[in-house]
């Protein structure tokens, strides 16, 4: 009897972890919470289940490129930034420069 009350102990407490984490899982994040069926599955199910697991692999890779180009676009955001500060405070010596001559 405990080892079925540290199972259940450890599962719950996995389980809870993933729902803080991602608040809301599907039939996959429960195969890999407690593993696979010990019988024969539906071929039918397998296959949802492989879909399912290729859609969320795109939405994570699509997610992925978004913010590359988010970071890319930021960066040369701040380039720029950091050569229009650079061009003003040239200016503004050469400006310096000139009027005290």
């Amino acid at each position: 009897m405990k080892c079925i009350n540290k199972s259940l102990i450890l599962l719950f407490s996995r389980l809870a972890k993933t729902l803080l984490e991602k608040e809301t899982i599907d039939i996959t994040d429960i195969i890999d919470l407690i593993g696979e069926r010990p019988f024969k599955i539906p071929d039918s199910l397998k296959d949802y289940l492989h879909e399912v697991k290729e859609r969320k692999q795109h939405k994570i890779e699509l997610e992925q490129e978004k913010l590359a180009k988010k970071k890319a676009e930021d960066e040369q955001l701040n380039l720029k930034e950091t050569d229009n500060d650079n061009n003003t405070s040239e200016k503004e010596e050469v400006k310096t420069v000139k009027d005290a001559n």
